[in-house]
């Protein structure tokens, strides 16, 4: 791809963020006081689009949708809240740019609901105590084995204090995990 299409691209992007201004979603974000957030959003998409040159060329609307997702999950696609993934879609044959929410970007949207007070996740490896119970006395007693190599993941686990006192704890063993990592795209 040549400087001038990746320039024209680029250029796009910035008129597509003047645009996307005017479209309900951004309206909204600027009814109810979020215009901050939508400008970072949209500058982030700017500086992405400038520094990937497979994001200009992705399709307008597969660019729309993620950026609208961005802006209905409040997140700011920064690689840490969340991430605009450009890939090539074998069915449609085109450049697309897909939302991809990040784990600490999913803590924040959690933490907004009011629902949970404390949200902790970690990896189990060989050697490590571990201890859990996920029926009515949940709770999660995990220590490091820092002597270890801890180079073994056994099991991943989240354990979430909810605001009214309540608690849930989840396990998983590693195949569990792997056949969902297997799975995506």
């Amino acid at each position: 791809m040549t400087n001038e299409i990746v320039k024209q691209k680029v250029e796009f992007a910035v008129g597509f963020s003047n645009k996307f201004r005017e479209t309900p979603i951004a309206q909204g974000l600027v009814k109810h006081g979020k215009e901050k957030l939508m400008d970072k959003i949209l500058s982030n998409f700017y500086f992405l689009a400038r520094k990937n040159p497979k994001i200009p060329v992705c399709t307008m609307e597969s660019i729309v949708e993620s950026i609208t997702k961005c802006c209905q999950w409040e997140l700011v696609p920064d690689n840490t809240q969340c991430a605009l993934i450009p890939y090539f879609n074998n069915k449609t044959k085109k450049d697309e740019l897909t939302f991809q929410p990040m784990y600490q970007g999913m803590l924040e949207v959690a933490y907004r609901t009011g629902i949970f007070k404390g949200i902790a996740a970690n990896i189990v490896y060989e050697g490590d105590l571990f201890e859990y119970d996920i029926g009515g006395d949940c709770y999660v007693k995990h220590q490091l084995d820092l002597i270890g190599k801890r180079d073994k993941p056994i099991a991943v686990y989240s354990d979430m204090k909810l605001a009214n006192g309540g608690r849930i704890v989840r396990v998983m063993t590693m195949a569990e995990v792997n056949k969902i990592k297997n799975s995506a795209k």
